[in-house]
């Protein structure tokens, strides 16, 4: 699993580059799906832990026992920009501090629903993944931002305005035991 991570980072490497061009053109990104189908497939039934849910200020805890986190991580999936036809809407930045690589992806249009990507690794290994994703029409706005830190849990905190109803909030937050 470690060969695929490291795979992973190295095409991320090398599609990106750190210049002053403002558009950067990317051969390959990050693939979320790639990586959160093996993390679901490694992980299956196999987690323990406590998942918290919120809704609106409402709290609810649950003690989980070989937990199958597929239907959560399908969020993740959902944001990845790692398709021939978003080849030129995301400029890639690749930074390195304090021995660690940050790889940071931003939408270069308003109307893609994932406006930004961070992947943080060490040594070929991911350590965080944040995504923001952001839906707006007449009748609704939506946020969402996702945290996954692989061995220790995940965050996805969503907002949603809808026209004549009121906002609503939900935080689902799991920590792995």
């Amino acid at each position: 699993m470690r060969y695929l991570y490291l795979l992973c980072i190295l095409m991320a490497l090398n599609s990106c580059s750190n210049t002053n061009n403002q558009q950067v053109v990317q051969r390959n990104v990050f693939s979320l799906n790639t990586y959160f189908e093996e993390e679901i497939h490694q992980t299956k039934n196999k987690i323990n832990g406590t998942k918290y849910v919120s809704f609106n200020g409402k709290k609810d805890t649950l003690d989980l026992e070989n937990f199958d986190p597929s239907k959560d991580l399908r969020s993740f999936i959902e944001s990845d920009i790692n398709k021939p036809s978003l080849l030129d809407q995301y400029k890639c930045d690749t930074l390195q501090k304090n021995g660690k690589n940050i790889f940071s992806y931003q939408a270069l249009k308003n109307s893609l629903r994932t406006k930004s990507i961070e992947i943080i690794s060490t040594n070929g290994s991911v350590e965080e993944i944040s995504i923001l994703n952001e839906d707006a029409s007449i009748l609704r706005n939506s946020s969402q931002r996702l945290n996954y830190r692989p061995s220790k849990g995940y965050t996805i905190q969503t907002q949603q305005k809808i026209r004549g109803q009121a906002d609503s909030e939900y935080l689902i937050e799991v920590d792995f035991d």
